[in-house]
């Protein structure tokens, strides 16, 4: 609020500017505002700019200072004035100038910048006036006003989009007083619009407010009125006199200051809530109060309480209210503390913005579960690429000068040329000619559209320099876009599918922050999640192209695809003349790819590198001898015979040079040069050379190699020299010898890939990738093949001895691979480990490739039994598992860190408890089902290869698949019980062949069974607060549950699918399950499982698009950090913590259920319901909402229906129907104990209150004989001061009771126990003793009660603490009279309901009359029930779908419709039935009653104790809702038989528990003090075990 005594304004006088900025809104080259629709003489709102910083010869990529600019400055500062203020004079104060003339001092303009220099100063400017020339708005407008300039200021004229180069700009508000009530409410509205616009400006809407949202990196509030002002008095004050006086006013301004209005309480909850969002990730907050009071009247404008927030730092200024946004000339302590909170946000900006960016920028560290899904669903191939670039890069590096020739070849400028549709240029070449290194050098070329790698200098990614007044903006993307694919280095992903994929992801990638590119795979991703086809990836990618324009696609090695190269090229070929796609293919002069290549594309351009690369290939050999003879001096004198030999012999292959050195390298004189230069093999025959040298070694080490090269030719990925390793250690130990090398925790890398290098020598190439790991592959593609090869010439004898087929080699891979899964399960418990077991997660995630590429079968003894030995160890770790996780549910949750809702925690527990049984038993089955080897190779068999796989098609049969499929999209629309989690591979097969379902094996079906519902699990312990409280209790921070269950579930699924691998496709990725469509009901735990894997491998699998890949952290820095929100990772989104929320609320058919049942059991009368009221309240607040609002006293007067209605859980409005279903049989049974109740009151003249009476009496007869069974348990303690012979005098006491006071601690109606035989003999009379008694009895009887209660307690308690003394025991005397009257009271009560019960069920069945009206009421009962549930849910079901205001109507008026012609002809109807049904009916139901007449007793009998028997069980259900509504006690059953049967599964001594190694707990092996035994340590807080013993077979 803004004082209006400075209304009169001295002229404002410009002085020297001290900075080379400019200032002010009309500066010479600065663009006006008022053209862009900023700038309004009548009072719209403005952003006036204050100060720009000198942007002279600045293109806008780089700051002149030290600060990252974008755009004009480096951040922007944004002032914005409180109420009833003049912007010309709100920030500045009168001074005088060095003439002695007045004027207004603008710190804005002439302070500020001198202090920051980079920042550019804006001034928003609004209509605040509120009295006399009033702006008739609000404080909602206000903040969309600032949103909306904000915007414009950011964004070229005529775009919608705001300018690439600016949206990133950070903002810093300064809000005085009802100002940062307004950047509030903009932050507010910012962030409460969503991404659900189908039209374009929508998308540009969404996309500039969360730019906006994102470069808020903090506020200063100064003197802002958070909780509200008293000034907001004294304005109304002032309104309601000026009104008398005509005087306009606008109160909506005013109003919303009163002190703790609801408006300002809404808008400080939401900014609380936005304040936690990832979107204002380290949001800096300032709070500033004033010191000092205003003059007239004196009093503090808003108080510390009202200006300061909890989470902001608070300051205080010397200065009163008006006087906060003032600053004087020099010294001013005020601006000093201000200017360093200011200068402070300043600094850390940018770092701010960009990592707040990240969480929408694709495949970017921590980036949001949708992206994430999207790039899993893609199934890319990134690491691989990425080494392969880097490793080519690194061999043209280190001879830069090769390659060169290409930038001015005619051929290739042509081609780049995008104006020519001639877009496919194929360059050809021998092996070993450079293809590659020439590939990774284009590749980089076209990137950096430089020749020189190591010139080539970063750059910002976007640049503009037009001004935002011109229509066009003039952003250029400096990095084209070059996507590339290197074929034969990742073969699990050279399929077409993942071919496309890995091209839309590298195009994603570089534009990571385009959400319109997002846009646009996102939508082709929900419209086919379960996989798309080549077809529609490709015009995915068209499209994608098309909007960033250029792109350049680069595939090198085509020949080494040796599967899906046509097809590659098939998808390929769509891009055949397209203007803005060049595409480079680079391959062997292969005569099959030239005839494809012409088949595919209209006119391929292409050049064989040989015919050009002479000039390079000659330097190079030159180069390389230099560097021999440096090794060698002894080979000066040869050295220009080796280069004029390598020169003529080369033949343009690189590759031959090396081989050649390599050779030379052994000659030990001068005098061997002649001899070994003329024994130079031709071609890249060279290797044979090699395994000459190799075949002199020793057979130990001939045989390692042998496994070396095997694994390196066939391997899916390329392997780390850890891997490699490992897998040669396998193949040359014994079974025990090999675990116990692998679960060792001291593996150095760079030490094995030494080792693997004087192993191998020159046949392997060794990289070291972005995480410091040596990753190894074959040295040259023309080794694979020349092994892999047979029919070799005859002088490669060598070579011909170390030959192998891919089947081979694929069969031991698979054998490896079994080994280590069938024995590493509980590894993956260890996810998060500062160290992984070697191979472990490439056998899990490749056993399946190795096995399908082997061309085995179970026929083989060896690869069956080593089958059925994974089964059985994997088996049994996951049923150990599974126990160990229903041993941890058994106990209520452990407090989790942000979870103090215990609803949360029951409900979670409660679905965690649900998951466990079934997998247990699909487990068990397979276990019983072993060896399962035999069995599916059976059903193998009955299935047809895919070529000879024909389906007769008729209409029946398509009939049923179309009504299966339109069943099943009914289902996921109403009911929405259809997960992708749930989904298997084999299901889209099966819909496809149905008749193969009949002949589906069964063991194959207990391993679908088994994944499904191991997912399940997965998906349950996932999310807080049960994941929060496992990881709590397993201690540590290395633990994961998830993972060995996803990895368990994927394997039994690929053993599910073995008959039907010819069909299914070999890439699959494990997690491919879990990426669910938005509207997928496990949609928010799906993606905290996601980002569980995505976390673990976010360093391991991080691609780059530079070839200089910066250093990130190795994986031993890669913790799960537990504390900061137990149970999620960082990166997790907003809308995904909602989803997983709603999960934690009230299920929705829980909801229906407590709602149903407080309409049937409220009171009729006013009254009542009053009195009833606290109890149902404080029923519903301990049972149904597990005390997740605290009550206030008098809101437990308040209607249960409204409280309950209150916390209306989401699914409820989402899905109401799957909803309304799901609480059907509790529903029933509802309706059933009101059915009861109806008859009795009808028919029994058996009145509410006293079936309630009666009710309540059996809880407090339960209640008591628990009392009284947990007394008699301290009797029998010898440690219990209470002993058995206190029961005599005891008794004695209770006999002078009954003989003197027998009413004193006995029932209130109670009679001899004799009496109880008239409830069968005169029921009538028996009832009539109930009849309620006058209200002097009922006060004797409570009086009675009190002091019996009252005594017995306290003699109980003395006798606890008294002890051994003669008070002790008279305590203890009393309380044992005490327990037996109680146990009188209880058994008494029991038989008293009982007989009641009786005696109304015999005066119901008592004349034929009575059953029969009972018989009509119970069929017109159940038949308008029925009729209400059908009404029902087709009143959830139209509620789902409707969207608009007259939906709602047209539906209601629907429903009230048919439930009016419902009433309205039931008895015609009735009348109608029974005219066409008697002719039938009436003849059976007289020859019933007639054959009935002589049986009416046996019938009569029958029906009172069917009677009694529904009544109990109407009084048992009532009980089980009153105390378990959400049926806790049918999980806990299902838990505990869980438990029993994991137990019964593998024996007692195979199970594990949470919180013992290897379920919890650190793993890493202690550095001082290696302990070779397997046994714990204790020290400090965890204990060290050694992983090897830990994880070996039983």
């Amino acid at each position: 609020m803004e004082s209006e005594s400075h209304s009169d304004l001295h002229g404002e006088k410009e002085n020297a500017q001290p900075e080379e900025g400019y200032r002010g809104d009309s500066i010479p080259g600065k663009h006006d505002k008022s053209d862009d629709g900023l700038v309004e003489e009548d009072g719209s709102p403005t952003l006036h700019e204050e100060y720009v910083p000198s942007v002279e010869g600045h293109s806008g990529a780089s700051a002149p200072g030290e600060y990252e600019y974008c755009g004009e400055a480096a951040a922007d500062i944004i002032v914005v004035h409180g109420l009833a203020s003049k912007y010309s004079w709100t920030w500045s104060v009168d001074a005088i100038d060095e003439a002695g003339e007045p004027y207004r001092y603008h710190w804005l303009r002439d302070k500020l910048p001198s202090d920051i220099p980079d920042a550019r100063v804006l001034g928003f400017e609004y209509g605040s006036e509120w009295y006399g020339d009033p702006v008739h708005t609000d404080l909602e407008e206000c903040g969309a006003q600032l949103l909306r300039c904000i915007v414009r200021d950011r964004r070229h004229r005529g775009q919608l989009f705001m300018c690439p180069a600016r949206r990133k700009r950070p903002i810093i508000f300064i809000g005085h007083s009802f100002g940062g009530l307004v950047v509030k409410q903009a932050l507010i509205y910012a962030s409460q619009t969503h991404a659900h616009g189908r039209d374009r400006a929508e998308e540009a809407e969404y996309q500039n407010f969360r730019d906006v949202l994102a470069c808020v990196t903090g506020i200063l509030f100064l003197g802002t009125p958070h909780r509200g002002s008293n000034f907001s008095l004294l304005g109304r004050m002032k309104m309601a006199v000026g009104s008398i006086f005509g005087v306009s006013t606008a109160p909506e301004l005013v109003t919303v200051l009163t002190l703790d209005s609801i408006t300002l309480a809404y808008l400080q909850h939401e900014f609380d809530r936005l304040q936690k969002h990832e979107k204002l990730e380290k949001l800096r907050i300032y709070c500033f109060y004033e010191g000092k009071e205003i003059s007239v009247p004196p009093m503090l404008v808003v108080s510390k309480d009202s200006a300061c927030l909890d989470r902001a730092e608070v300051r205080k200024l010397h200065a009163n209210h008006m006087q906060l946004n003032k600053f004087r000339k020099g010294d001013d302590k005020n601006y000093e503390i201000v200017l360093s909170d200011l200068q402070d946000v300043f600094e850390v900006s940018s770092e701010t913005v960009l990592s707040r960016f990240a969480s929408w920028q694709y495949n970017a560290d921590g980036c949001d579960s949708n992206r994430e899904g999207l790039r899993r669903w893609l199934a890319p191939s990134r690491r691989p690429q990425t080494i392969q670039l880097q490793s080519r890069l690194a061999e043209q590096q280190s001879a830069p000068y090769t390659c060169q020739w290409i930038l001015s070849l005619d051929i290739f400028s042509n081609w780049r040329n995008f104006e020519s549709r001639r877009n496919v240029l194929w360059i050809n070449g021998k092996a070993g000619s450079g293809k590659s290194v020439m590939a990774a050098f284009l590749i980089y070329s076209l990137q950096h559209n430089s020749a020189s790698i190591k010139s080539a200098e970063p750059e910002d990614e976007y640049v503009c320099t037009a001004p935002l007044t011109g229509k066009t903006c003039e952003v250029k993307r400096v990095s084209p876009s070059v996507l590339y694919f290197f074929c034969g280095v990742d073969r699990s992903h050279e399929d077409s599918t993942s071919f496309i994929g890995t091209l839309i992801h590298q195009l994603l990638s570089d534009h990571g922050e385009n959400q319109r590119l997002f846009s646009l795979a996102r939508e082709v991703q929900t419209r086919n999640l379960k996989g798309a086809s080549d077809e529609v990836l490709c015009r995915l990618l068209e499209e994608l192209a098309s909007v960033v324009g250029p792109t350049f696609i680069v595939i090198d090695g085509l020949e080494e695809n040796t599967t899906h190269w046509k097809k590659c090229l098939n998808a390929l070929s769509a891009f055949d003349g397209k203007k803005n796609i060049r595409i480079l293919i680079l391959s062997q002069d292969i005569e099959e790819i030239f005839q494809a290549l012409q088949w595919h594309f209209r006119s391929p351009i292409s050049f064989s590198i040989t015919n050009y690369s002479g000039d390079d290939i000659n330097k190079f050999a030159e180069t390389k001898t230099a560097e021999l003879v440096l090794k060698k001096p002894y080979l000066q004198g040869k050295e220009q015979d080796i280069v004029s030999t390598l020169q003529s012999g080369a033949q343009g292959m690189f590759q031959w040079v090396n081989a050649s050195i390599d050779d030379l390298e052994e000659v030990l004189s001068s005098e061997e040069v002649e001899r070994s230069l003329k024994n130079l093999p031709s071609g890249l025959s060279t290797y044979a050379k090699l395994f000459d040298r190799i075949n002199l070694k020793s057979e130990d080490k001939i045989e390692r190699i042998m496994t070396a090269l095997r694994w390196l030719a066939v391997s899916a990925r390329p392997l780390t020299a850890l891997e490699l390793t490992t897998a040669i250690v396998l193949g040359e130990k014994s079974e025990r010898d090999a675990l116990e090398w692998i679960f060792k925790a001291d593996h150095e890398d760079a030490q094995l890939a030494k080792e693997i290098h004087a192993l191998l020598g020159s046949l392997v190439q060794i990289d070291l990738d972005e995480t410091n790991t040596h990753c190894v592959q074959l040295a040259h593609p023309s080794l694979r093949i020349a092994l892999t090869t047979y029919g070799a010439p005859k002088n490669e004898a060598a070579l011909s001895s170390f030959k192998f087929s891919a089947n081979s080699a694929h069969r031991l891979c698979t054998q490896s691979c079994m080994l280590v899964c069938s024995n590493s399960s509980f590894s993956h418990a260890n996810a998060f480990g500062t160290s992984q077991a070697p191979l472990i997660g490439y056998a899990w995630d490749f056993w399946a490739y190795h096995f399908r590429l082997s061309s085995g079968s179970f026929d083989d003894g060896v690869l069956a039994r080593q089958f059925n030995r994974m089964i059985a160890g994997v088996s049994r770790d996951t049923v150990a598992l599974l126990g160990a996780l229903a041993d941890f549910a058994k106990s209520p949750l452990d407090p989790v860190p942000g979870v103090s809702n215990g609803l949360a925690c029951l409900v979670s527990l409660q679905h965690a408890r649900e998951s466990l049984l079934q997998p247990i038993k699909d487990i068990r089955a397979l276990r019983v089902q072993l060896p399962v080897a035999p069995q599916l190779h059976k059903a193998r068999q009955t299935i047809p290869d895919p070529a000879e796989t024909t389906y007769e098609s008729t209409s029946f049969k398509e009939y049923k698949i179309w009504a299966k499929c339109h069943y099943s999209r009914l289902r996921i629309r109403y009911l929405k019980d259809q997960s992708a989690v749930k989904t298997l591979r084999i299901s889209d097969l099966m819909a496809r062949n149905p008749q193969w379902r009949e002949n589906t094996s069964e063991t194959a079906k207990v391993l679908w069974d088994a994944a499904q519902n191991l997912r399940l699990v997965a998906l349950r312990f996932a999310v807080n607060p049960v994941y929060g409280a496992l990881i709590r209790k397993a201690g540590g921070t290395t633990f994961s549950p998830i993972h060995p269950l996803v990895y368990a579930a994927f394997l039994f699924e690929e053993c599910g699918n073995y008959p039907y691998w010819p069909h299914l496709s070999s890439s699959v990725d494990v997690m491919s399950p879990f990426i669910c469509g938005p509207d997928d009901p496990l949609h928010g735990p799906a993606k905290f499982v996601l980002h569980c894997f995505e976390y673990r491998n976010q360093n391991t699998q991080n691609d780059a698009r530079t070839p200089t890949l910066p250093r990130r952290p190795s994986l031993a820095m890669a913790f799960r950090m537990h504390p900061r929100g137990i149970g999620a990772h960082y990166s997790i989104s907003a809308e995904d913590r909602r989803r997983v929320q709603q999960l934690q609320e009230m299920p929705g058919n829980r909801y229906i259920e407590a709602s149903v049942a407080y309409h049937m059991f409220e009171p009729q009368n006013d009254l009542a319901k009053l009195i009833t009221n606290p109890f149902r309240n404080f029923h519903m607040q301990r049972k149904v909402l597990m005390e997740s609002e605290q009550l206030p006293i008098m809101g437990y007067f308040e209607d249960a229906q409204a409280v309950l209605a209150r916390h209306a859980p989401v699914n409820v409005l989402e899905s109401p129907v799957a909803a309304y279903l799901g609480a059907v049989p509790q529903m029933l049974r509802l309706h059933f104990i009101e059915f009861m109740k109806n008859v009795l009151e009808i028919f029994g003249k058996f009145t509410k209150q006293a079936l309630a009476a009666h009710i309540a009496r059996l809880e407090a007869a339960k209640v008591e004989l628990r009392g009284v069974k947990d007394y008699v348990k301290n009797v029998l303690d010898p440690q219990n001061p209470v002993k058995v012979w206190h029961l005599f005098p005891g008794l004695v006491l209770y006999w002078l009771r009954s003989k003197y006071i027998p009413s004193f601690g006995a029932h209130y109606l109670a009679h001899p126990w004799w009496s109880f035989i008239y409830a069968f003999k005169h029921p009538a009379a028996y009832l009539n003793l109930q009849d309620i008694p006058g209200w002097k009895f009922w006060f004797k009887h409570a009086v009675n009660w009190g002091i019996n209660l009252f005594l017995g307690l306290s003699a109980v308690g003395m006798g606890q603490t008294m002890g051994d003394t003669p008070i002790g025991h008279g305590a203890n005397i009393y309380g044992m009279f005490f327990m037996i009257t109680t146990l009188e009271r209880a058994l008494f009560t029991i038989c008293f309901v009982l007989a009641t019960i009786c005696a109304t069920s015999i005066l119901l069945f008592i004349d034929a009359e009575t059953a029969a009206g009972i018989f009509k009421f119970s069929f017109a009962y159940w038949i308008n029930v029925f009729v209400g549930l059908v009404l029902g849910a087709v009143g959830s079901g139209t509620l789902q779908h409707a969207s608009q205001l007259w939906h709602f109507f047209l539906l209601s008026m629907l429903q009230v419709f048919m439930i009016w012609m419902w009433i309205y002809y039931q008895v015609p109807l009735w009348g109608v039935v029974k005219r066409v049904l008697s002719p039938v009916v009436w003849p059976v139901w007289l020859v019933l009653r007639a054959a009935a007449q002589n049986y009416i007793p046996i019938l009569r009998t029958s029906a009172i104790i069917l009677f009694v028997y529904l009544l109990l069980l109407a009084i048992y259900w009532t009980h089980r809702w009153m105390w378990d509504p959400f049926d806790t006690q049918a999980a806990q059953s299902m838990m505990y038989e869980a438990s029993r049967i994991a137990q019964s599964t593998i024996g007692q001594d195979e199970m594990k528990r949470i919180g013992k190694f290897p379920l919890g707990g650190l793993i890493e092996r202690p550095r001082e003090e290696p302990n070779l035994h397997g046994t714990t340590s204790e020290g400090g807080d965890a204990t060290t075990v050694i992983r090897r013993e830990a994880l070996r077979t039983e």
